[in-house]
C-alpha cells in the first residue's frame, strides 16, 4: 500500500460518518471532513478494496464547516465537531436510511424522524481514558496502538475532566510506572454532581500505592475512587480484583421519571436526560398488556420505566450485579406494583437461557443488545416462537437492520424512530416496534 500524502474530494459519506473520496478509482475513508472538501490524507491502512487515511490538511473548506473544539477531534471519537448540529441530524438520519436500504432492499416505514440530543457537549456520564507516558490519551481511531495525548474530552463536564486530572497528577506525584496502567473511567451522576474513578491496572505490583482521598471523590458521600486490577490478556476494561477502594461504588441517576442505581462496573446509558425521550416513545407507541420481558436488562432501566404497561415482566442481563440492581430500581420506582412480582430476574448471557419457554409465556419483548446485535441463536428462538411484539433499541442501526431483514417476514412496523444520544459523533440510536402479522 501507498503510504504517500495523496489530495482528494470528498464524495460522500460512509454509514460509519467518514467521508468518502477517490485515488485513482480506489475508494477512501478519512474521518473529520464534510462532502464537498478538498482534503490532504495520508493511508495508514486498506481493508476490503477501500483505502483509510488521516487528516492532514482541510485544502477547501466546505461553507458548512466550523471550527471544532478540539484540535484533534478528527483523530478520536468525535470526529464531527467540525458538522453544525443541525447538519449533523440531517446527515444521521440521511445516511442511516440510504445504507439500511442498500443492506435490505427496503426501510421499516417510509418515515423516520431523529430526535435531537438535550445536551451538544458534556452530555455523557462515563469517560475512559487511556495512558500514553503518565499522561491522559485516547486511541487514534483505527490505530489501535497509537495514542492521541488529551487534557479531557469535551464530550464530559468539567468535573470528570478535573477528576481525571486529579488522578494524573497523583500518578505522576507517586512516579507510578506507566507499563502498569491500563484505563481510567470516569462515571458521573448528573443527579447528584459526583464522580466515581476506578483506575483499571496490569499489574498489582505497585498499584496499592495509589491511594488518592480528594474532595472530588467525597462529596455528598457518593463519590469515590477505585483501584482495579483487570487482567492484561483482554484489552477491555474488566475488574478481576479490586486493589483499593475509597467511597461509594454505586451511582444514582435519573432517566425519564425514576432514578436508577448502578454499579461503577455495569452498563448505563451514557446520555441520560436524552434517553427519557426514548422511554416516553415507548409508552406512547407499544401496546399494553400481558407479560413482557427485557433481554440485555442492564439495571432495569426499559423494563421497569414500562413495567406498568404490563401484568408481569422477566428481565435477563449477564452482569453479577443484575438482580440486586433490578429489584433496588424496580422497588424504589413501582414499591406496590404487582408487574416486578410477577416476573423474575435471570442473570446470564441471553444466548444461553431457555429462551423457547420464556417467549412462550411473554407477548413483548424488549431488546437492547450490544453493538453486535443478536446473536443468532437467540434469533433462533425467536422466529421458533414470536411474541406479539419486539420492541428493539439499538446504538448499531447495521446490526439493527440486518436482525430486521429477518424480523420482517413475521412482523410489521408499527413505529420508528432515531434518537441523537450521540452529538459529535456519527452515531445514531434507533428504536423499532414490531408487531406480529396475524
Amino acid at each position: 500500500m501507498n503510504r504517500e500524502k495523496i489530495k482528494i474530494t470528498i464524495e460522500n459519506m460512509s454509514w460509519g460518518g467518514d467521508g468518502i473520496g477517490y485515488e485513482q478509482g480506489k475508494e477512501v475513508h478519512v474521518a473529520g471532513v464534510l462532502p464537498g472538501e478538498v482534503v490532504e490524507v495520508l493511508p495508514y491502512k486498506k481493508r476490503g478494496g477501500v483505502l483509510h487515511a488521516h487528516l492532514l490538511q482541510v485544502e477547501d473548506a466546505s461553507p458548512d464547516r466550523r471550527d471544532p473544539k478540539e484540535e484533534y477531534y478528527y483523530r478520536t471519537g468525535s470526529p464531527w465537531q467540525c458538522i453544525p448540529y443541525e447538519k449533523q441530524l440531517a446527515y444521521k438520519k440521511e445516511l442511516l436510511i440510504r445504507n439500511w436500504y442498500r443492506d435490505t432492499g427496503g426501510l421499516p416505514s417510509n418515515e423516520v424522524s431523529i430526535e435531537r440530543s438535550f445536551y451538544e457537549w458534556g452530555y455523557r456520564n462515563k469517560l475512559e481514558f487511556s495512558f500514553d507516558e503518565g499522561h491522559l490519551a485516547f486511541h487514534v481511531r483505527g490505530r489501535r496502538y497509537d495514542m492521541q495525548r488529551v487534557a479531557g474530552s469535551v464530550l464530559g463536564n468539567e468535573k470528570m475532566n478535573e477528576c481525571a486530572q486529579v488522578i494524573v497528577r497523583e500518578i505522576r506525584k507517586k512516579k507510578i510506572p506507566s507499563h502498569i496502567l491500563k484505563s481510567l473511567v470516569i462515571r458521573y451522576s448528573f443527579l447528584e454532581d459526583t464522580c466515581i474513578a476506578v483506575l483499571y491496572v496490569k499489574n498489582k505490583n505497585g498499584a496499592d500505592n495509589i491511594r488518592i482521598e480528594h474532595m472530588l471523590f467525597n462529596e455528598k458521600k457518593s463519590g469515590g475512587f477505585y483501584v482495579v486490577y483487570s487482567d492484561p490478556r483482554s484489552p477491555a476494561s474488566v475488574a478481576t480484583e479490586v486493589v483499593y477502594r475509597n467511597g461509594s461504588e454505586y451511582i444514582e441517576e435519573q432517566v425519564g421519571n425514576n432514578i436508577f442505581s448502578y454499579h461503577y462496573n455495569s452498563f448505563f446509558q451514557v446520555n441520560p436526560s436524552a434517553f427519557g425521550s426514548v422511554l416516553e416513545d415507548m409508552r406512547l407507541h407499544a401496546c399494553s398488556g400481558g407479560y413482557a420481558a427485557d433481554m440485555y436488562a442492564g439495571v432495569g432501566t426499559i423494563g421497569i420505566s414500562l413495567a406498568g404497561m404490563f401484568e408481569g415482566m422477566y428481565f435477563i442481563e449477564s452482569d453479577v450485579y443484575a438482580r440486586e440492581m433490578i429489584q433496588k430500581n424496580g422497588t424504589r420506582a413501582m414499591p406496590e406494583a404487582q408487574c416486578l412480582k410477577n416476573g423474575d430476574t435471570i442473570v446470564g448471557d441471553a444466548e444461553r437461557q431457555d429462551l423457547r419457554t420464556l417467549l412462550q409465556k411473554t407477548d413483548t419483548v424488549i431488546i437492547d443488545p450490544p453493538r453486535s446485535g443478536l446473536h443468532p441463536r437467540v434469533m433462533k428462538y425467536f422466529m421458533e416462537s414470536p411474541p406479539r411484539q419486539i420492541i428493539y433499541v439499538s446504538c448499531n442501526p447495521k446490526t439493527q437492520a440486518r436482525d430486521w431483514r429477518i424480523f420482517r417476514d413475521l412482523y410489521t412496523t408499527s413505529h420508528w424512530r432515531l434518537y441523537d444520544l450521540y452529538p459529535q459523533t456519527p452515531h445514531v440510536e434507533s428504536m423499532l416496534i414490531l408487531s406480529r402479522i396475524e
